[in-house]
C-alpha cells in the first residue's frame, strides 16, 4: 500500500507534468475508453427442477423469466429475455444451455438480433435417451443502437416438450 507521503509525491509529479505541458489530454482521451466504448451484459437462467419449454419443429424460441446479470450500456429486459443494445459496433457473443428430452431430438442453439437467427453463432446437440446435453456457441456480430439480442432454442426433428436446467448469455462489445 501506497503511504501519505508517496501519495503526495505522486500528485506533485502529476501536478507539474499538466502545468508544465507535458501532459497530452488528446492522447489521453483518445486511449481511454469511455463509458460508450464499454458495453457488456448478460443473462442467466439456473433452475435445479428444470424449466419445462415446448418446441414446435423447426420453431426458434427465445429464452424468459430470465435473470439479468452485470450490464453496461446494454438493457437487459428479464421477462422478454432481451437486451437492448444502445451502441453501435462488432459485439461478442458467448451462450450455453443445458437440459434434456427424449431420445434423439436434435436441438440448435442461437442469438438472434431482431429475430433474425445469426448462423454463426449456431450451435446443436442430439440427446441421448435419460441424459442431459449441453450445447456451448459464441460469434462475433455487428449490432446498431436499439437492435434488440436474444438467444434462441428449437428442436429440428419434431414437436417435444424439453427441460431446460441451465442457461447463461453474455455479450460484450469488442471494438472502439
Amino acid at each position: 500500500m501506497f503511504n501519505k507521503k508517496c501519495v503526495m509525491v505522486i500528485l506533485v509529479c502529476l501536478t507539474v507534468l499538466f502545468i508544465s505541458g507535458c501532459y497530452d489530454r488528446d492522447f489521453f482521451m483518445r486511449n481511454s475508453k469511455v463509458e460508450g466504448d464499454i458495453a457488456y451484459a448478460g443473462m442467466y437462467l439456473f433452475n435445479d427442477s428444470g424449466v419445462s419449454l415446448s418446441f414446435t419443429q423447426y420453431e426458434w424460441i427465445n429464452y424468459t423469466n430470465v435473470i439479468c446479470g452485470l450490464n453496461n450500456s446494454v438493457i437487459c429486459d428479464s421477462d422478454y429475455g432481451t437486451l437492448t443494445i444502445l451502441y453501435p459496433g462488432v459485439y461478442e457473443a458467448h451462450a450455453l444451455a443445458n437440459g434434456d428430452d427424449g431420445n434423439n431430438q436434435i436441438f440448435e442453439l442461437a442469438v438472434a438480433i431482431n429475430n433474425i437467427v445469426q448462423n454463426n453463432t449456431k450451435v446443436s446437440d442430439e440427446t441421448a435417451s435419460g441424459l442431459r446435453t449441453s450445447m456451448n456457441g459464441f460469434g462475433r456480430f455487428y449490432a446498431e443502437a436499439g437492435d434488440v439480442i436474444t438467444l434462441q432454442i428449437r428442436c429440428i426433428t419434431s414437436d417435444v416438450l424439453g427441460t431446460l436446467y441451465h442457461s447463461n448469455f453474455i455479450i460484450e462489445k469488442v471494438d472502439e
